[in-house]
């Protein structure tokens, strides 16, 4: 590359690094996804609340041999999966809280300082005697990556979920909010707790009727429990599934590029240094 380009990225990257435009963005990216994580756990815990009060909640029929129907038995099986899911957008929050500190740790000026001595030690080389030390290219690259990193794989991960991933986040979500409504109406047969329901002294041939069809329309009501908790199921794991590539999968396969491309870097000055000699 030429003397006259790698000088002025060099001073363009000395410039970002004093006034911060990346750290800005990568700051209100990483806030924008710790409130899509807490939004996301307040709904798992909503949707906790509803099948903790749905497994409480019991209606016995007491006519002739008495029956029980629990509609918080189908939801069992979801509730370990929405514990997991809290416990992991949980996770997200702390990850994203721990982004922000390491954004905020490269971008002390200590940092800036230090890259901005060894650039300059390196551009008055470059111009004034034509060769770097190569331990000194090496220090301009490694202070490169301390100090912009972070911000530059925060904001490539949000730009790749932005693009790839947000419908999906929205319409899960909203899916997870719209069941755990369903859920509490659909679940809330007599309300939280126990009701019986006994036949009168009487004779009321209407009462009866609508007694014989119970079963049915219980029956109904527990298909449709177990169709909103298969639905929840899905939209649980695809947004754990989007958490873990925006929190961790994405960000770690940038920084992991970000390095290889430094190490070849300070392979190439190692090498061209060597040749000079």
């Amino acid at each position: 590359m030429p003397k006259i380009v790698l000088s002025a990225l060099l001073v363009v990257a000395l410039a970002f690094s004093w006034l911060r435009p990346l750290d800005a963005t990568a700051l209100s990216r990483v806030d924008e996804g710790f409130q899509r994580a807490l939004a996301s756990y307040a709904i798992a815990r909503t949707l906790n609340a509803v099948i903790s009060v749905a497994q409480g909640t019991e209606v016995s029929l007491q006519v002739g041999v008495g029956a029980t129907f629990a509609p918080g038995q189908v939801l069992d099986p979801l509730n370990d999966l929405v514990e997991q899911f809290g416990d992991w957008m949980l996770a997200a929050s702390v990850a994203f809280g721990i982004m922000h500190v390491l954004i905020e740790i490269g971008g002390f000026w200590f940092f800036s300082l230090l890259l901005t001595l060894s650039a300059a030690a390196w551009l008055w080389l470059r111009w004034r005697k034509g060769a770097v030390p190569a331990l000194l290219t090496q220090a301009v690259i490694v202070l490169l990556l301390v100090r912009f990193a972070v911000p530059v794989a925060m904001i490539g991960s949000d730009w790749t979920f932005k693009q790839f991933m947000q419908a999906d986040y929205n319409r899960h979500l909203a899916g997870i909010d719209g069941n755990a409504k369903m859920l509490e109406e659909e679940s809330g047969l007599a309300g939280a707790g126990q009701k019986s329901v006994s036949a009168p002294d009487g004779n009321e041939p209407s009462f009866f009727s609508k007694l014989a069809d119970m079963p049915k329309y219980f029956g109904a009501k527990m298909e449709k429990l177990k169709g909103l908790a298969e639905q929840s199921v899905t939209h649980i794991l695809r947004l754990i599934t989007l958490f873990l590539l925006q929190t961790l999968i994405i960000p770690l396969a940038l920084l992991w590029l970000l390095y290889r491309l430094g190490i070849g870097a300070c392979r190439s000055a190692g090498a061209k240094s060597r040749r000079i000699s």
